[in-house]
């Protein structure tokens, strides 16, 4: 079996779509810990590579001015670099530069459908603990936009 069928697998668990390669699909995830339903939740893109031997699950944690100082990113590009702080999530910007977001990369060449359910809870707790981080930075005129306001 190929890790694109392990994932077809693993999300048809939940009613997904299987994954096409270069096409990214949108799950749906409530905000970890969240005590209040109309909190919202987050919107992870799970994107199969064109060759279908790895996936990533990304979500959007904050905006970017296009004045931001390098100093706070270089900041939270430094924090993320312990993987225990956010859960494994990483930072990246998107090409147009306008938002950061968390990034979880799968590069086995598996996957069971309950180890696809823990990356994808942690991939959310990760990105709900940046977008937090984020928000209290965003007050400082750092060129950081929070999400939360």
């Amino acid at each position: 079996m190929s890790l694109a069928d392990d994932l077809a697998a693993a999300l048809a668990e939940s009613g997904l779509p299987r994954p096409e390669p270069g096409t990214p699909i949108s799950i749906g995830m409530p905000l970890p810990d969240s005590g209040d339903p109309a909190a919202g939740g987050l919107e992870v893109q799970l994107g199969l590579s064109l060759s279908g031997e790895n996936f990533r699950l990304a979500t959007a944690v904050g905006g970017l001015a296009s004045d931001a100082a390098l100093s706070p990113l270089l900041m939270l590009l430094a924090e993320t670099l312990g993987p225990e702080r956010y859960h494994g999530a990483c930072l990246a910007a998107t090409p147009q530069r306008d938002l950061l977001m968390a990034v979880h990369h799968w590069v086995l060449p598996a996957i069971s459908p309950e180890q696809f359910r823990e990356l994808l809870m942690q991939h959310a707790e990760g990105a709900a603990l940046l977008i937090e981080r984020i928000d209290e930075l965003a007050g400082f005129d750092l060129g950081l936009q929070s999400l939360l306001r």
